[in-house]
């Protein structure tokens, strides 16, 4: 039994705020990041596939009531198709351009913590930022696989559960199923859309902190996007002084060890005697 799952009419500028929960048989499951989630679905959010499996961002992180407090539980995350069609850009809007390939039943992904009592899973936000998708048809690293260029939705199933899962049915009696409209995505392998490759960049913490860092240590202060790329190549360019070489080792005085009674006798039988700097010891 689902409640909550809703598909957008429109594939194209959605703007209305979907609602953060999502209820079902008196559990309730709350979109944590919804207010982001939000924001990129009005731009269409893209996510990134790659061979060796990529995370999501923004990833899901939920808030769960209603489960009972010693009774255990397992939550789960997959990602299904959300039509059977495949996508491309065309420079101003996702349009469908062919059938979708067939879909690539994966294992889905197990919250590590799982299983764990209803007490547990209530008391703190559950997040899923360590789930990955890859396009490798062939991963054995337990990463979601999908399709580039495809329309899916995660969805969370919360599994009455006493022991770890191992075998399960998603559709079974135990499960309940909970999805967020908002949280849709189409999968790319490189950004298409420039709108939401800006988006990301200003909601991810790591890119704005790696752009500032650069910044403050070439001693600039970057103005407009005109002068952005020519004042980094500027303070990239700049090579520390050159250190004072030393000559060729053929070039150099040899350096003597000379006893000091050697130096003795030289003075005293000078200029005779000099050969006997150079003899050896």
């Amino acid at each position: 039994w689902k409640l909550g799952i809703c598909h957008p009419a429109c594939i194209n500028s959605p703007s209305d705020v979907l609602s953060p929960d999502c209820v079902c048989k008196d559990v309730k499951v709350t979109l944590d990041n919804n207010v982001m989630w939000n924001e990129f679905y009005k731009c269409r959010t893209e996510m990134i596939l790659t061979k060796q499996g990529s995370r999501m961002f923004p990833y899901c992180r939920f808030r769960v009531t209603g489960l009972q407090s010693s009774r255990k539980y397992s939550l789960v995350m997959d990602v299904e198709p959300l039509d059977n069609s495949q996508y491309r850009w065309t420079g101003e809007s996702w349009q469908v351009c062919r059938k979708a390939e067939r879909h690539v039943r994966s294992k889905p992904f197990v919250h590590p913590d799982s299983p764990a009592t209803g007490q547990h899973w209530m008391q703190s936000p559950v997040s899923f930022y360590r789930l990955k998708l890859t396009n490798n048809t062939s991963d054995q690293e337990g990463n979601i696989i999908l399709h580039p260029m495809h329309r899916y939705l995660p969805q969370l199933h919360v599994v009455q559960a006493d022991k770890a899962i191992e075998d399960f049915r998603l559709n079974g009696p135990n499960v309940l199923t909970f999805t967020f409209p908002q949280t849709e995505f189409i999968t790319v392998t490189t950004y298409q859309n420039p709108q939401f490759t800006q988006l990301k960049v200003n909601y991810n913490p790591f890119v704005k902190k790696l752009k500032e860092d650069r910044v403050n240590t070439c001693g600039l202060r970057l103005k407009g996007n005109a002068g952005k790329d020519s004042n980094i190549r500027r303070c990239l360019s700049q090579t520390p002084p050159k250190q004072q070489q030393s000559p060729p080792h053929y070039l150099q005085a040899p350096t003597l060890s000379v006893p000091r009674s050697t130096l003795t006798l030289c003075r005293q039988r000078a200029p005779q005697n000099l050969y006997l700097l150079f003899q050896p010891h």
